[in-house]
């Protein structure tokens, strides 16, 4: 993470940050522990959504 916030590309049409950011949401666990790969999605998508809430620029597992 620390790479990408140093690089400091530029996002001229954001209302909320002069520089892109990257949050992102993981799912990690055995196949079997997941009633499909919706679910998996499903978890990922959740982890995506609460590193957003927390701020920019981060990365939450599920």
């Amino acid at each position: 993470m620390k790479q990408w916030q140093e690089s400091a590309v530029p996002s001229e049409h954001s209302p909320d940050s002069k520089v892109l950011s990257c949050s992102i949401g993981i799912c990690q666990g055995l196949a079997n522990e997941f009633d499909s790969i919706d679910d998996m999605i499903r978890r990922a998508d959740e982890a995506l959504y609460c590193a957003k809430k927390q701020d920019r620029a981060r990365y939450v597992v599920a």
